[in-house]
């Protein structure tokens, strides 16, 4: 069983409370079934299609995640998913530990999916996978009860290892939707942004606050390492450093403006191709009929000082800033500080003793610093690039913090009778 093969307790709450839910919902289905409710043949056909309409519905939410765990078992994603538990789990519970929460919530689940970049997946806003009959608001409160959030992760590919720091970036969105109850922290962070904004559009930067929101929970848990992972998605010409039509995301050009802003604010040494190429001067006025979207991208480049004093200043728990939460140290990520002689240990083949939440953040923003010296290196090979993926992804699963990751309150593995009553309501009343 899947219990059997988690030793330590790491998704033993998600695992406790999605099985004795839903199969506790699913014997109610079959005692209600099975009732004799003395029905005409009609009324029948209309009673037993909603029964299987309920009944799809639980095995439907059982195999999305299902599949999802089920992924630890294949011997090319087991390495690469106990590495990426490591990395969440080291920012997750360290913020919620600092905001009081000790043993921390369930953390969210990674898993690889066939995306272009990570995504965290809320609980109340699922995949079309979970929409059988469009997105409903019984669906949506189902969701929202169940205690497993996930991150899809796409195969490593040519990034390697270096990906893995970006889901510090996802586990900043999760903080946002679960830190506090009824999503107060994306409300008041939404306000905070708006605010510093001024009457400088305040609705697009509210729209943008998540995101940027999560880069700064990236920057802090994992350094710059985070901005060389973001580059493959951020940098290019013109035509797409100045489009402010991403919905959520600014402008590529103002989002890296953001990621230098704060590495300075934070203390962080100055990111290579941002320090070479300074953002704040890609919108500079020219004569060659752009100059009305250059403009805007001004405009917004002239908010990142005060929006960036916002999100430092913010406090998502209500007492704690996020370098308060994660017990930011700016030494670990000075240019010969601890980080950085960990990736040339790494690189050397040296041994690792250490462990705990501090020593995985470590060792994974090593592990893409030291990825990237390897690319640099005209000879490598991709063999050598696959044993250095698998021997990094073995270190950071070798350095996690000891002991049991299951949820301390027993009810929490209870079937939630609640969550039964949303899966059975339509037949059960």
């Amino acid at each position: 069983m899947r219990r059997e093969r988690d030793p330590q307790g790491q998704h033993r709450t998600q695992l406790a409370s999605l099985e004795n839910t839903l199969c506790a919902a699913t014997a109610r289905l079959a005692d209600v079934a099975g009732a004799d409710r003395g029905r005409t043949t009609l009324d029948a056909y209309d009673f037993y299609r909603e029964i299987d309409r309920q009944t799809t519905l639980i095995r439907r939410i059982w195999r999305w995640f299902a599949d999802k765990y089920d992924q630890r078992d294949h011997p090319s994603r087991a390495g690469v998913l106990r590495a990426a538990d490591e990395v969440v789990w080291a920012v997750h519970a360290e913020v919620h530990r600092a905001a009081g929460a000790d043993p921390p919530p369930p953390a969210p689940l990674p898993y690889l999916e066939e995306v272009d970049a990570p995504e965290a997946v809320p609980r109340d806003e699922p995949s079309t996978e979970l929409r059988p009959d469009g997105f409903d608001d019984v669906l949506r409160s189902v969701l929202a009860r169940l205690p497993v959030p996930v991150v899809g992760l796409p195969p490593l590919g040519p990034a390697g290892p270096g990906a893995l720091v970006l889901l510090g970036h996802e586990v900043g969105h999760h903080l946002l939707y679960d830190l506090r109850p009824g999503r107060r922290v994306l409300a008041e962070l939404g306000e905070a942004v708006r605010v510093a904004a001024g009457d400088r559009e305040p609705a697009r930067w509210r729209a943008w606050s998540q995101e940027v929101f999560a880069d700064l929970v990236g920057l802090v848990a994992l350094g710059t390492p985070l901005i060389t992972s973001l580059l493959r998605y951020e940098m290019g010409t013109e035509d797409h450093l100045f489009d402010r039509g991403r919905g959520r995301y600014p402008a590529p050009a103002v989002r890296l403006a953001l990621l230098a802003e704060m590495s300075r604010r934070l203390g962080l040494p100055a990111h290579p191709t941002l320090e070479e190429s300074d953002p704040s001067g890609w919108a500079a006025p020219r004569d060659d009929g752009r100059e009305a979207r250059r403009t805007a991208v001004r405009d917004d480049m002239a908010q990142v000082p005060a929006i960036v004093s916002a999100l430092l200043d913010f406090r998502p728990d209500g007492d704690g800033t996020l370098p308060e939460l994660l017990d930011f140290d700016v030494q670990a990520h000075e240019r010969d500080g601890r980080i950085a002689t960990k990736a040339r240990h790494l690189l050397s083949g040296s041994l690792f003793a250490d462990s705990g939440l501090a020593e995985v953040r470590e060792l994974a923003s090593a592990g893409a610093l030291a990825w990237q010296r390897l690319l640099d290196r005209p000879d490598v090979g991709q063999g050598e690039l696959d044993a250095f993926t698998e021997t990094l992804c073995g270190r950071l699963v070798a350095a996690r913090e000891p002991g049991t990751r299951a949820a301390g309150n027993v009810a929490q593995t209870d079937a939630d009778a609640g969550l039964m009553d949303l899966l059975t309501a339509p037949v059960a009343r």
